[in-house]
């Protein structure tokens, strides 16, 4: 999409060989990407690998048909982990879907459009679609090779958008991204300057930024080995979750993890409220980020406090959301010897 402004770039300063050379490293740098891919342990994959979907397909289908199902106003914002697996689940027991699709804790369809068509509806889609023509009205207007390079700029990141979540993942992408988008209406569009007498406040923000964001980000790295350590002790140094010195970048894992701790201690010293304690948070936290472990220990919660019926209930419908988990299986199948008469 690139080439053709690059070409008449060029050809007009007459330096057309640095094109060549150009073109030149970008065929040797997919020559050495596929031989790579062919030929490296750690990432060779054969033709049917590279060119397998996995989910994807199965999840765009099942999301399509929830966003038919609430076109309008979607499924509520924040609520795709709690609405997929649930609607999942429910078509899976029907038979009208495959378990190919069915992923645990599926936080994004992988495909933008998909994902705020789902929680917002039209009116989501409605403000994606806005900002979208109001960017193509300024391409359209440049000639056809110069619209053709400005699509370009934006092109790879609104493909990966559609078959991954960059966005959601990476705020770096979508800081490039409105860079992008911004430049482009800046340059070719009509705009208005208004200068500004007093800007103590904008330079005191460009200092701030940068150095509480560095400061932010190293706490994070620090916090995620604490974490790490903790978690792969099996949960016993509660000292390490102590030393957390930012628990905002974390917060549902540390939550999760000191739940956990809690829970162990519990189950080993009989604490009923403890126990109590732990099935209404898994209740609450169930409710917006379900998680196959969380309900696991509920009904492991449930057994300890002798509430046998309340455990079984629980489990199978912990099952017809989960019916491919092998922990749940087991607990399920250890259930069933342990109920059967000698």
């Amino acid at each position: 999409m690139l080439l053709p402004w690059v070409y008449l770039q060029l050809r007009a300063s007459k330096q057309l060989q640095s094109l060549f050379i150009w073109s030149a490293c970008c065929i040797l740098g997919i020559a050495i990407g596929i031989y790579t891919l062919e030929s490296a342990e750690k990432v060779a994959r054969d033709l049917a690998a590279l060119t397998n979907p996995g989910a994807r397909v199965p999840i765009y289908l099942h999301s399509l048909n929830m966003w038919l199902e609430k076109p309008f106003l979607g499924w509520d914002y924040g609520s795709l982990q709690v609405a997929y697996i649930t609607s999942y689940s429910e078509a899976l027991s029907q038979g009208s879907v495959l378990p190919d699709g069915l992923v645990e804790n599926l936080e994004h369809p992988h495909n933008e459009l998909i994902y705020w068509g789902i929680e917002g509806g039209l009116i989501a889609l409605a403000g994606i679609a806005l900002l979208v023509i109001g960017f193509l009205r300024i391409i359209i207007k440049q000639p056809l090779w110069q619209a053709l390079a400005l699509l370009g700029l934006l092109f790879p990141l609104l493909l990966h958008s559609q078959t991954e979540y960059p966005f959601y993942h990476s705020i770096v992408h979508w800081i490039v991204f409105l860079t992008l988008v911004w430049y482009i209406d800046s340059c070719y569009s009509d705009t208005k300057s208004i200068r500004l007498k007093y800007t103590i406040l904008l330079q005191t923000f460009a200092l701030l930024i940068p150095l509480l964001t560095t400061l932010f980000m190293l706490t994070t790295l620090h916090s995620t080995k604490l974490l790490w350590f903790f978690e792969r002790t099996g949960h016993r140094h509660i000292t390490l979750l102590t030393k957390i010195s930012n628990p905002v970048a974390w917060s549902n894992r540390i939550e999760w993890d000191a739940m956990m701790y809690r829970l162990n201690i519990a189950l080993e010293k009989n604490d009923i409220t403890e126990l109590n304690n732990y099935m209404t948070w898994a209740a609450e936290t169930s409710q917006r980020t379900p998680r196959a472990n969380i309900y696991t220990n509920w009904v492991r919660v449930l057994i300890k406090l002798g509430q046998d019926e309340e455990a079984k209930v629980l489990l199978q419908q912990t099952l017809l959301l989960y019916p491919t988990n092998k922990s749940l299986q087991n607990l399920y199948a250890s259930q069933a010897d342990r109920t059967q008469p000698q």
